[in-house]
């Protein structure tokens, strides 16, 4: 799989997990059509081993969290049970997504071992902004909110 069907395939994954997950709904746009109006941001990165070893990372505005949380719970932004698991709320999308990624590019046999998602809050934009210009990151806009992907594999050898 090249370059391209890879982020295209992770791309794809993240989107079907996104919209059935959090009911929210993710489309694809180029780099230079991205306007990032926020200053804080969050990132929630795993890795995994097996088959093939690598890590994955999202990165989303601050703001976005709360809004999956209650989309995921089913509860109004306004719930008191928002703030409590708007982290762990990223962390299940990164681990499913992640779980989907690797099915769909090493197939159903392969054997993962996948690390507990972890989360790093107060991003500044400048950091934001290195991960946008790296070649290996993915960018979309999710019910208006910029949504930066990061993949990275390595066969076992």
């Amino acid at each position: 799989m090249d370059r391209k069907e890879l982020k295209n395939t992770i791309r794809d994954v993240f989107y079907d997990i996104i919209e059935k997950s959090a009911f929210m709904f993710g489309e694809e746009v180029e780099k230079d059509e991205v306007d990032v109006n926020y200053d804080k941001f969050v990132r929630a990165d795993m890795g995994f081993v097996g088959d093939a070893k690598g890590e994955i990372s999202i990165m989303v505005p601050e703001a976005m969290c709360p809004e999956i949380a209650a989309n995921f719970l089913g509860v109004d932004p306004e719930d008191e049970k928002v703030n409590e698991y708007s982290e762990d709320a990223l962390k299940e999308i990164l681990n499913v997504t992640c779980g989907h990624v690797l099915t769909a590019i090493k197939g159903e046999r392969a054997v993962f071992d996948l690390t507990v998602p972890n989360i790093k809050r107060g991003i500044k934009l400048k950091e934001w902004e290195k991960l946008f210009r790296s070649e290996d990151s993915i960018v979309c806009m999710v019910d208006d909110y910029p949504v930066l992907i990061k993949f990275s594999i390595k066969n076992e050898d």
